[in-house]
């Protein structure tokens, strides 16, 4: 009896075109990329950057405003600090975060983490700090990891 019943509920939940977004993945060797960009605020008082690190050691930064380092560059990420940084991320849960937290107000800098594991890409956007507290520890670890790695410029390329 509740056998069928399931697969009722599961007929009609199907039928009705409900969308369940993939699970957040279970390992960490599902991980593949962590992109971190910070987005000046209107008085452009804040540093504008990206950074990309990746699973497979390659790691790419973009300067754009109020950072040392201007325009692209390279660098090595060695697979245990990637990794670090991917079970932070599941740790805290990043893939059940909401897509987008704002402000109620203006001229203040967003902070977009990117993760993509497997097929999934999971993008949120964090304006003026007002997402969860986890959510920035994982920015601050990602940029944290990315300050220690050694960058060389790209100068010439788009960085990317």
């Amino acid at each position: 009896m509740k056998t069928s019943m399931r697969r009722a509920s599961i007929a009609v939940i199907v039928s009705m075109g409900c969308y369940a977004p993939p699970a957040a993945p279970a390992s960490t060797a599902l991980i593949s990329a962590i992109e971190l960009r910070r987005v000046q605020d209107g008085w452009a008082m804040q540093p504008d950057y990206t950074v990309v690190l990746r699973a497979d050691g390659s790691a790419h930064y973009v300067g754009r405003w109020g950072v040392p380092m201007l325009g692209p560059y390279s660098a090595r990420i060695d697979s245990a600090a990637f990794r670090k940084l991917a079970e932070h991320a599941i740790r805290v849960g990043f893939f059940a975060l909401n897509d987008e937290y704002t402000a109620g107000i203006t001229d203040a800098s967003t902070t977009i983490t990117t993760i993509t594991a497997g097929k999934r890409v999971k993008r949120v956007s964090n304006y003026a700090y007002s997402g969860p507290a986890e959510l920035r520890t994982l920015e601050d670890a990602v940029a944290l990891a990315a300050a220690r790695l050694v960058w060389r410029s790209d100068a010439g390329t788009d960085g990317q």
